[in-house]
């Protein structure tokens, strides 16, 4: 199921009506996780496991953030075998497996897998432990998980966690009366260290404990292969899709027209015709992200005619979080 990200998650005001009712809800979300966490017991799998996750739902920026780690690990040569572990969100495949662009699809494997098999290896299996486990035995010396900080079956030696500086926390309350998957308080205790994604805007850092490093990085859109001078219709499925519309925006791109999609959508081929003929009508060309891309080229569509905006993270202090990465390893 194919869910968009409430708005009111990211209200402050307590008595938003629309989370107050959902308050007896995310007591029983909040007991089922301290179920879940005191039945489990992380196990170790015999290689260095490094986990890129957050405390909320929905998009934070994980992907882009595992993709730049595993960069400062090959320019460091940190390990030799670094391979992705993902839960293949919005695919079919749920045994672990490793995924291939050439025989898999977005829709087997999940739009962030199909992505990150572009850079490395990559493991996908609904179980993460499983998939840990398949990643090692297949010649992995590291494992990179995209996500899976409240999975409590598979032992991590580095918890970096990624937050949206554009979004914080939202309203700091559980799901599914706020976009938090644990209680604020357990996930910091749980994390080695933080990345602050963009400007902090809603002074996420001030709740963060001084005792453990925080890291500073923004995105970079790459331009190489984008035509400055066109008018564009652009469109994004993301956790929060505003935040393509924001780089664009900022980047000075024309923009004719815009719509949104929920996270993972599974985009078909009426739904690209639709957004051709809106672009047409505009006199503008289409335009979005690169995790879009991967559950549309397969389609049967011109996919050439639809541009793609990549966008590479930058840490500010590149030596500091190199330096804790050789310290985990």
């Amino acid at each position: 199921m194919i869910l968009r990200t409430p708005e009111f998650w990211g209200h402050k005001n307590a008595l938003n009506w629309r989370s107050v009712l959902m308050m007896p809800f995310a007591w029983l979300y909040g007991l089922g996780r301290k179920f879940d966490v005191m039945r489990s017991a992380p196990e170790k799998v015999g290689v260095p496991v490094i986990c890129i996750g957050n405390f909320t739902s929905g998009g934070t920026g994980k992907t882009p953030t595992a993709l730049a780690v595993l960069q400062l690990i090959q320019k460091h040569k940190l390990a030799k075998a670094p391979y992705f572990l993902t839960r293949g969100y919005g695919g079919t495949m749920r045994d672990a497996v490793l995924a291939s662009p050439e025989k898999h699809t977005a829709k087997d494997i999940g739009d962030e897998a199909f992505l990150l098999a572009s850079y490395a290896h990559t493991i996908v299996s609904d179980n993460r432990f499983d998939g840990a486990r398949f990643a090692a035995t297949h010649g992995a010396d590291l494992i990179i998980m995209d996500d899976g900080f409240q999975n409590n079956d598979l032992y991590k030696d580095l918890n970096l966690i990624v937050i949206d500086g554009g979004y914080g926390f939202g309203n700091q309350r559980l799901i599914p009366a706020g976009p938090l998957r644990e209680p604020l308080a357990d996930g910091i205790e749980r994390a080695d260290s933080f990345i602050i994604i963009g400007d902090d805007a809603h002074s996420a850092a001030h709740l963060l404990p001084a005792d453990k490093p925080l890291f500073n990085a923004h995105i970079q859109p790459n331009m190489k292969n984008i035509d400055r001078e066109k008018r564009y219709f652009a469109f994004a499925g993301l956790g929060r899709p505003k935040k393509f519309l924001e780089t664009l925006e900022s980047e000075n791109f024309t923009l004719a027209g815009w719509q949104e999609f929920p996270d993972h959508y599974p985009y078909n081929e009426r739904d690209i015709e639709r957004l051709f003929e809106n672009a047409k009508a505009l006199n503008a060309s289409l335009i979005t992200t690169e995790k879009d891309m991967m559950r549309i080229k397969k389609l049967n569509v011109k996919a050439d005619n639809i541009s793609t905006l990549p966008i590479d993270l930058t840490f500010k202090s590149p030596k500091n979080i190199t330096a804790l990465l050789k310290q985990a390893l």
